[in-house]
């Protein structure tokens, strides 16, 4: 992995995600694409184009720019390390967040897109009412949602979330190498149907193996857990285990999806401070 972006607006939330996102490429030792989208009325459906004169968009890059050197600053002042330094590139745009993400993607090709959340208003509205789920399905890369709640230590426990009919095995090596990378135990987490109380356990087996055959640096374990709603599972299993990234695949009929259709996984989403990484299907990009 090359490059990573990190989109801003300039909140708080917005820069607690680019300290988390630069002390993650220190990590990775990737270098940092930073970027600020300065919304056009043409964002908001009622608008068909924009509206703002020159001198208006003028004094917004101004400002973007302007902003985008301090936060660049910032970052470098947290960079001790002696033996790698990330690159900071700033990008100031004007227009659609998802337009410019996706021409990004094509000129950088970052491994991944990384954004903050606000906690108060909780994932399925967020994910489902801003910009992510676009950007996911027009970017095709990785999006890293970061809560406010979350500070950055090194990654030592990944997660990839997954059921019986959600597991890949392209997803599966794409996540064993970034974990082989961060020096990181991997856990598959498996939610079980529950109206099977008794799980099949070889599948794990199988699992684990293919995971060995891949590398055998790794350390791997499979948890399963069949009781209760999905996401009381999995927000039970992350912190028995104390993870530090949660993983899970974006695609029709997936774990995703059941999530973010279920009505009570609103109360898990605002309370959990677990930065998730979505990876699209089809993905090889980490």
């Amino acid at each position: 992995m090359k490059n990573i972006l990190l989109l801003t607006d300039f909140s708080a939330t917005a820069e607690n995600a680019v300290i988390y996102g630069y002390r993650l490429a220190r990590q990775l030792k990737a270098n940092v694409l930073l970027c600020n989208v300065m919304n056009i009325p043409a964002e908001i459906p009622q608008f068909e184009v924009p509206v703002l004169p020159l001198s208006g968009y003028d004094h917004m890059v101004s400002e973007s720019k302007n902003d985008l050197d301090q936060t660049r600053k910032k970052l470098e002042g947290l960079d001790n390390d002696q033996n790698f330094h990330s690159f900071i590139t700033c990008i100031e745009e004007v227009g659609r967040v998802v337009d410019t993400v996706f021409k990004l993607v094509q000129q950088y090709q970052p491994g991944i897109v990384i954004v903050g959340i606000h906690s108060n208003k909780g994932l399925v509205e967020w994910f489902l009412g801003n910009h992510v789920s676009e950007l996911i399905d027009i970017a095709k890369v990785p999006v890293l949602v970061v809560p406010a709640e979350s500070t950055y230590h090194n990654i030592s426990k990944i997660a990839l979330a997954s059921d019986s009919r959600d597991i890949d095995l392209d997803t599966l090596e794409l996540v064993s190498a970034f974990a082989e990378k961060l020096n990181a135990e991997l856990f598959l987490f498996r939610v079980a149907d529950q109206r099977r109380p008794n799980p099949d356990h070889t599948l794990e087996q199988h699992l684990t193996a293919r995971i060995k055959k891949l590398t055998d640096q790794l350390r791997v374990s499979v948890k399963t857990a069949i009781k209760g709603p999905v996401e009381k599972q999995l927000k039970l299993l992350c912190e028995a285990e104390r993870i530090d990234l949660l993983v899970m695949t974006h695609r029709k009929r997936s774990l995703m999806e059941d999530i973010l259709s279920a009505s009570h996984s609103r109360k898990m989403a605002g309370k959990t401070n677990i930065p998730l990484l979505i990876i699209p299907e089809k993905n090889n990009s980490l």
